[in-house]
């Protein structure tokens, strides 16, 4: 490995523990909203056995959002924290989908930097990442749907075919289906993407590999 590389990897390192750090502060620390209890509470009772729209009104965010935060509670437990903990977890995932996606566009680290500082490292950012809400968790799947869509256009474009793309198609899909069944007018960019993305392939004569477009969005 050459000493350029030996350094961008551990300035990637360096960002992912500061992006990190910033986020578990934000998680603790940001103020309650009216709204991120109300989502929570909604959450908690469905987790607790309440059916929704029978024991409980689940409001305008549709009943997937709550199901998705019941079948996390399974994992990790059921608390207001652990409720954030997932909105944290889908940020970061987000953010490191498109540090990758930076470096297969060749940017160089100022320009890479600059993301972090405005986006990653935004305090309004922090907040809005790590609350309960549908903001939160759609907008991070929506980021980790497209950064994925455009890593694997773009390793089609290099001709680059191994397991790697398989296992960004099935992040890419599962990511794109999770976005669509909690808030469904999220379809319309989703498949303004995939037009694009479909179009490349096609044009490009690639008909094989059209069939991982089609699972991933």
């Amino acid at each position: 490995m050459n000493t350029s590389k030996l350094n961008s990897n551990r300035v990637m390192l360096l960002l992912y523990v500061l992006i990190a750090l910033f986020y578990i502060i934000s998680l603790l620390y940001s103020p309650v909203g009216y709204d991120e209890s109300k989502y929570y509470i909604v959450s908690k009772y469905i987790d607790m056995g309440r059916v929704p729209w029978m024991d409980i009104h689940p409001g305008s965010v549709g009943v997937h959002f709550y199901q998705l935060y019941d079948l996390w509670f399974d994992f990790v437990g059921n608390s207001f924290y652990s409720a954030r903990l997932l909105s944290l977890v889908l940020s970061i995932a987000a953010i490191a989908a498109v540090l990758r996606l930076l470096q297969l566009l060749k940017l160089n680290n100022y320009a890479i930097f600059a993301w972090v500082l405005l986006y990653a490292l935004n305090p309004f950012y922090g907040y809005l990442n790590v609350i309960v809400s549908h903001v939160s968790i759609t907008n991070s799947l929506f980021i980790i749907t497209a950064s994925y869509q455009i890593q694997l256009m773009l390793h089609l474009k290099q001709n680059i075919k191994n397991n790697r793309m398989i296992l960004i198609a099935i992040v890419a899909g599962i990511s794109a289906a999770s976005l669509v069944l909690i808030r469904p007018y999220q379809l319309i960019g989703v498949l303004a993407l995939f037009a694009f993305l479909s179009y490349y392939v096609i044009s490009s004569k690639r008909y094989k590999l059209f069939i991982i477009f089609v699972f991933s969005s």
